[in-house]
């Protein structure tokens, strides 16, 4: 924890090298506030997240494994508004047990495994930290139809990058809110292929 109104970056690392393992886990009810300073959590394996935040950029990578949620429940992993870059994989959130986040700009990228992300305003898809887009890149080609990508925003969705399964599972993009602004706005392509996803 820094001190308030601290630009700071903050860097968290578990690599064991050369054999490049080791994973992160925060333990539920943890935090780490960067404040106004960039965050960025480095793993070869699975970082599980109980609740960071920054007003800057927020970078989560994990080069072995899977970005996920440490509690469970519907408590916020990431806020204060700020930009995020998230890179996993075999997945970014979960079907059963997504990422709460308030964000401004979001960008994710895994090879398998589901993304999945519920955010508390207004959000764009994005380029964060030289990510664009939401991607499930299945590069092994395995086509199980199986991974998803669910973002939803409770108020405006903008999607100014591309977002891509190419697991060929289902893409879900909503903008919740009874307001006349809480749209949903796409610019670009959203594409599933590889299998029968629903886009919707």
């Amino acid at each position: 924890d820094t001190e308030a109104g601290s630009t700071a970056t903050v860097v968290i690392q578990a690599d064991d090298l050369p054999t490049n393992v080791g994973g992160i886990t925060m333990a539920d009810g943890s935090f780490v506030d960067a404040w106004g300073g960039a965050l960025t959590v480095l793993a070869a394996d699975d970082i599980a997240v109980s609740l960071l935040r920054s007003s800057a950029t927020v970078r989560i990578t994990s080069s072995g494994g899977a970005i996920t949620d440490a509690d469970a429940g519907s408590g916020q992993d990431i806020d204060r508004g700020g930009s995020v870059a998230l890179r996993a994989v075999t997945g970014i959130g979960s079907d059963a047990d997504g990422l709460e986040t308030t964000l401004g700009t979001l960008a994710a990228v895994t090879e398998s495994g589901d993304i999945v992300l519920t955010n508390t305003g207004a959000l764009i898809i994005g380029t964060v930290n030289g990510l664009s887009g939401v991607t499930i890149t299945d590069a092994n080609t395995n086509d199980t139809g199986n991974d998803n990508i669910t973002i939803v925003a409770n108020s405006p969705l903008t999607v100014n990058q591309l977002v891509i399964d190419n697991d060929g599972g289902n893409i879900v993009l909503t903008s919740q809110g009874n307001a006349t602004t809480d749209d949903l706005t796409l610019d670009p392509d959203v594409t599933a292929t590889g299998g029968h996803g629903n886009i919707t």
